[in-house]
């Protein structure tokens, strides 16, 4: 069969005009792969594809819980882009096996291409020996026959040799011989010479027949390689569109993925900006408090300097009466001017205490102690940055997860004061609790994803109070509740208090 040829130019041609149009599609998916990305077709075997898609399928069940965070829309793009890859890595595998026994199986099209040449060559020499033989035979007969002739004429001894001359096979000839010993002891060296060229002949036509077998046997084998090579160039094409559709469907399948990864960062755009806005207001109440806490320090700070003025004021009085009573015998102005300035000074101290005292506001008292879960279920998601185990993206888990049943309540996990309770589209039913300063910072949690609640903003819970139930609620791929933290108005890791 007619291997592959470049011309001028570095196009690819083809003897036989089908497998030019075979090679000029193979050509076409490999360029639509290369264009893809995906023009390098893996040499791994089959156990090595099974061997990464196992991996890749324990990567995503060792991340079940960091999924979480992630849309359950998001997850699929990724199983399918998985999938897709996966069916793409073997189909490519298939197509580079198929092309190399296509390979194979031309460059043995060629090899018994140039075989039946040289058998052909052979078969070719061997007649052209036959014939070349059959006239040194033809023309040692003819001599013989001049002298068998001649002999007869002369009457001589020779006439049995015209047996030789005749179109008798070799045995008559030999059985001539036998008949005539005189005729052959007469011309031994003519028989010699003539039995040689024949047994040259035989050689000859036996090496032709050989050749002729080897033409034919060739003949037969590239027949059928050729039916091989064909098959193989087959399996090659139909490898190779399975190859360009399964292109075609991994682009899709990225194309979906990328859709999915732009949905999902526009979600979290939502949910961060939600978060700005809740820490804003979280930050404002802080402030609040803290300004709270320091008018009640002020005010204590005052009563604390009023009561110390009234204790000087109290000093200063008795100490006056003692140095009138030392001073009894100074003159009487003096004692009456003490006098004086001591009532002055005691009616201006009863009028401090009968003054009014300031009213504080109620401080912000400091509970101490630990947190109480929100929920009864295990942890299912930490706080922190998530990546996807296929699409590699970051996402930042912004709470801690609680794995339960929908409907199981949700209790608060310390007093506090129920400060807003709304829906947003990200985290669904939510509630926010201040629970004042703790340990030296002001607390506030967040609750999510919740079915409803059955606290309401200004009202004050206690620890282990009811305020609502799980929920499925929001951006949320099951029954779960979603706890916020944030200390001094910054969001923490609730792991830190939990």
């Amino acid at each position: 069969m007619t291997g592959l040829t470049t011309d001028a130019f570095g196009r690819v041609s083809c003897g036989d005009p089908r497998a030019t149009g075979r090679v000029t599609r193979l050509f076409l998916v490999a360029a639509a792969v290369t264009s893809l990305g995906l023009g390098q077709l893996p040499q791994a075997h089959a156990e090595d594809l099974i061997d990464d898609r196992d991996r890749i399928n324990s990567e995503l069940a060792d991340s079940r819980d960091d999924l979480e965070t992630f849309s359950a829309e998001l997850n699929e793009a990724a199983a399918a882009l998985d999938e897709s890859k996966s069916k793409l890595a073997t189909a490519r595998k298939t197509l580079a096996q198929a092309q190399r026994q296509r390979n194979r199986a031309q460059a043995k099209d060629k090899q018994l291409a140039a075989d039946l040449k040289a058998a052909r060559a052979r078969l070719s020499q061997a007649k052209a020996d036959v014939a070349a033989n059959q006239k040194a035979l033809d023309a040692e007969a003819k001599v013989i026959g001049a002298s068998v002739r001649e002999t007869h004429q002369q009457n001589t001894e020779l006439m049995g040799i015209a047996a030789f001359v005749t179109d008798a096979e070799i045995s008559d000839v030999n059985q001539a011989m036998q008949w005539s010993t005189t005729i052959f002891n007469a011309t031994q060296a003519q028989m010699d010479r003539l039995q040689a060229l024949h047994a040259k002949l035989q050689n000859a036509q036996r090496a032709q027949t050989k050749a002729e077998q080897e033409v034919a046997a060739d003949r037969a084998a590239a027949a059928k390689q050729l039916e091989a090579t064909r098959e193989a160039e087959a399996t090659a094409d139909r490898a190779a569109a399975t190859v360009a559709t399964l292109v075609k469907s991994h682009s899709a399948a990225e194309d979906a993925a990328a859709e999915k990864v732009a949905a999902e960062k526009e979600k979290q755009a939502i949910l961060e900006k939600e978060s700005r806005q809740v820490e804003a207001r979280i930050a404002e109440r802080v402030a609040e408090q803290k300004a709270k806490a320091k008018a009640q320090r002020e005010a204590k700070a005052r009563q604390e300097a009023a009561a110390k003025a009234r204790e000087e004021a109290d000093r200063a009085e008795e100490a006056a009466k003692q140095a009138a009573r030392r001073r009894a015998a100074d003159a009487k102005a003096k004692a009456d001017e003490a006098q004086r300035a001591a009532k002055a000074a005691q009616r201006a101290t009863e009028q401090e205490r009968s003054a009014p005292a300031v009213e504080a506001p109620e401080p912000a008292t400091d509970q101490g102690g630990g947190w109480s879960a929100p929920v009864n279920g295990p942890v299912t998601s930490q706080f922190g940055q998530r990546l996807h185990p296929v699409l590699k993206i970051w996402k930042l888990h912004d709470g801690m997860d609680y794995g339960a049943a929908c409907g199981t309540p949700i209790v608060a996990p310390r007093d506090g004061v129920v400060t807003e309770s709304y829906f947003n589209a990200g985290y669904g039913n939510r509630l926010i609790v201040d629970h004042g300063s703790v340990d030296g910072k002001f607390m506030t949690t967040s609750y999510n994803h919740a079915t409803h609640y059955v606290v309401s903003p200004g009202q004050r819970v206690r620890r282990g109070q009811v305020l609502g139930q799980v929920g499925n609620t929001g951006y949320s791929t099951g029954c779960h509740l979603h706890l916020m933290t944030w200390a001094d108005g910054q969001l923490v890791n609730p792991a830190d208090y939990f």
